[in-house]
């Protein structure tokens, strides 16, 4: 059975391990009590940051002038559409729009702009190079504390324009990747989104701390780019030399000439510890060939993560017809239409057997949508007898089923043994791990002899 994971803060109140936990809040195995009471919290965090209105173009330029003693503010236009010199709008700065809480900055009936030294970086430079490089900067330059700020500031701001994105779901550590990667990849692709639906042009992203702005782009981590650096460095090196050369006429020059040498020592020191520090962060973000490969097992799991095996839909050998009753099965599940990649029967084709469907969709979410909502099959009469599960390995299919086997054994009063993977009951073998049920049965008695009589030959 599976075991609620509990709240956040602690294990489930009610220590639940029976049916009731299924897949709820944030991708966990949860009760419905410690589901409702997340989804509570969540609500509520939520409250915690204003909603900034969209409005239509940001300012970024105030000048002050005064002119007769008083002062009058001015804000010149910086988008991308070219302004002509004459039509210059003045507007006024609405100092009871400074939210400190949610550092963002409104200019009455122009737009906003919003501090972020992590969004500000990550909108600049999204354009001017690729996708993984920018992540790789993002995630070894700033925290995890940074990463999880800069997104639910992001999500508050485009709270309507985020509606149904899988990217506003709260991340957690996996094997595969941490909790800050994931939510990395959340802002680019949120920030792709909201580009796409034009409304990144009503907000303008801001710095206060300089220092928490990368110092390089993410380009000039291309060992090609490096290359080019030290050939430029070599350069200035040569002209140094030339220049230290031409002060060798002695006397009077030999003062200028040991001072001249003096700042080339010192110079070259600095671009070689320049050069240093790039070449470690180079190495730092560069990704391990090892982390290419993926071993079979691994491969076999992402080949799994989007099916699902429907079990108990009548047989037919026209397609169309058991077909039509999976995407029926979908529906009442999921609540909704769900896209189908392929449905295909497992087995046999036997009149008197009804074989299992696997069927596979597009995403991984549709498949966490079946599963959490199959208990609704129960609920209609023409689908009592079917139920969904995930399409899982061999291994742990066989496992499970022994399992079943073996409880409902010691639910009648049989005597079960396990020995050597082997589920024995009343000293006949049932199921194995290895090869499922045991059409042959065989004794248990007789096995332990066969046994003896080859140790004792």
């Amino acid at each position: 059975m599976p075991r609620c994971e509990g709240l956040p803060y602690g294990p489930c109140p009610g220590k639940r391990n029976d049916q009731s936990v299924r897949l709820g809040e944030g991708e966990l195995m949860l009760c419905k009590a410690c589901d409702s009471e997340r989804h509570r919290m969540f609500l509520e965090s939520k409250k915690n940051h204003e909603i900034v209105d969209d409005s239509t173009t940001t300012k970024d330029e105030v000048v002050a002038k005064s002119a007769d003693g008083d002062q009058r503010v001015k804000a010149q236009n910086r988008t991308r559409s070219v302004r002509s010199e004459s039509s210059v709008e003045s507007v006024k700065v609405n100092t009871r729009s400074l939210d400190t809480s949610a550092n963002t900055v409104t200019i009455d009936r122009q737009g906003s702009v919003v501090f972020s030294e992590l969004l500000m970086y990550t909108a600049y430079q999204r354009n001017r190079c690729t996708n993984a490089l920018l992540r790789s900067v993002l995630n070894e330059f700033y925290s995890t504390v940074e990463i999880s700020e800069a997104k639910k500031q992001l999500v508050s701001l485009f709270e309507s324009s985020l509606t149904g994105c899988e990217a506003v779901t709260e991340r957690r550590n996996s094997v595969q990747r941490t909790a800050s990667a994931a939510e990395v990849d959340d802002i680019t692709d949120i920030l792709d989104l909201l580009d796409n639906l034009g409304v990144l042009d009503n907000v303008t992203f801001g710095a206060v701390q300089y220092n928490r702005l990368p110092r390089y782009g993410p380009e000039d981590l291309n060992i090609c780019a490096i290359a080019d650096k030290q050939v430029s460095t070599e350069n200035s090196l040569s002209a140094l030399s030339a220049k230290v050369e031409s002060l060798s006429d002695g006397g009077s020059q030999s003062v200028k000439l040991l001072e001249a040498v003096s700042d080339v020592n010192a110079e070259l020191r600095s671009l070689q510890s320049q050069v240093t520090q790039l070449a470690a962060t180079v190495a730092s973000v560069q990704p391990e060939p090892h982390r290419n490969m993926q071993h079979t097992d691994n491969t076999r799991l992402s080949d799994r993560l989007c099916n699902v095996v429907i079990y108990g839909v009548p047989e037919s050998r026209d397609s169309n017809v058991w077909k039509s009753g999976v995407m029926n099965v979908l529906q009442v599940a999921a609540g909704r239409e769900v896209s189908v990649s392929d449905a295909f029967r497992l087995g046999r084709y036997d009149l008197n057997k009804c074989r299992p469907i696997l069927v596979k969709l597009h995403s991984v979410w549709d498949k966490r949508t079946v599963l959490s909502g199959s208990r609704k099959l129960a609920a209609k009469q023409e689908l009592r007898t079917i139920f969904v599960q995930a399409d899982e390995p061999m291994e742990v299919r066989r496992r499970k089923a022994l399992d079943r086997i073996k409880a409902r054994a010691v639910a009648r009063g049989d005597h079960v043994n396990e020995n050597s993977d082997v589920l024995y009951v009343n000293d006949i073998a049932v199921y194995s791990l290895c090869n499922g049920y045991i059409r042959n049965n065989v004794n248990l008695s007789s096995v332990a002899g066969s046994a003896s009589l080859s140790r004792d030959g």
